[in-house]
Order: structure tokens, then sequence, then C-alpha cells
């Protein structure tokens, strides 16, 4: 039998749907604007990437992602494997066109992949190097941190 005191009530459920969905709005204005400042200036890039880059610029100056943001980040970056799959399913489906075309692909994946694992070692290098995190982390991170962690074998 579970302990139903451990439960939050509706009120808390309350609040964090609530943060949730206005952090998924700022998420969603962050896109629509990167999408109108590629239409006005007329960039060749995706309105998402744009949007992203907005919003990464907006956090570096606060300095911290607010409680809405990482409420609903979290919970999309949970779920990515479901935004992905149409990805896959329109690879598969035009493979006659991929098979044509299937060194440039190799090429992009392949350096894309070699780019990624240079930046993100990189990055941890750098901060690794900082030292800890002047800012506290949040109950989610410090929650899901303590239980994936593994305890230290013993010495015998």
């Amino acid at each position: 039998m579970s302990d139903l005191s451990a439960r939050p009530g509706p009120l808390v459920l309350a609040s964090e749907a609530a943060w949730f969905c206005l952090g998924l709005a700022c998420l969603i204005l962050a896109q629509k604007a990167g999408e109108l400042a590629v239409n006005r200036l007329g960039l060749p890039l995706p309105g998402a990437l744009i949007g992203m880059l907005l919003l990464l610029a907006v956090l570096i100056a606060l300095g911290r992602v607010p409680k809405p943001i990482d409420l609903a980040a979290g919970a999309l970056l949970r779920h990515i494997m479901l935004f992905l799959m149409p990805v896959v399913a329109g690879v598969l489906e035009h493979l006659d066109v991929l098979a044509g075309q299937w060194l440039p692909f190799l090429v992009a994946t392949l350096v894309g992949s070699a780019l990624t694992l240079v930046v993100t070692a990189a990055l941890l290098k750098y901060l690794l190097a900082r030292g800890p995190d002047p800012l506290p982390a949040t109950a989610a991170c410090a929650t899901a941190a303590t239980a994936t962690a593994k305890p230290a074998p013993r010495e015998a």
C-alpha cells in the first residue's frame, strides 16, 4: 500500500501544470520570433534555429534558466524520440532518393557527428576547469542526480 501523504495535492499539480504551460508558451514564442526574424531579414536559416539562438541569448543575459522553461524543456527532452520518429520514417520512405545521394548524406552524418563530439568535449573540459556551478541546482536536477547515482564500490 502506498503512502498517500507523499503525493502532491491538486493545487501543487495545478501550479506545476501552469508553470509548464507558461514555459511551453515561452518556447513557442521564441520559435515564432525566430521565424519572424527569418522572414523579415530574408535569412537562409530555419526560423526554429534562429528562435533557439534568441532564446539562448535571453538565457545567457538572465544568467539562469527560469523554472517554467526548465519544466517545459525537460518534459520535451524526456520524450525527444517521439519528435525524431517522423524524421526516421521520412528517411525510410525516401530511400530511393537517399540511394542516389548516399555519399553526401554519409559525409554530412560523419562530419556532423565528429563536430558534435569535439564541441561537447571542449565544453565539458571548459565546464570542469571552471569548477562547481555557482547557481544552486534545481530540485528536479538534484533528485534525478541522486536517483541515478550509483554508490561507489567498497574496497575489501
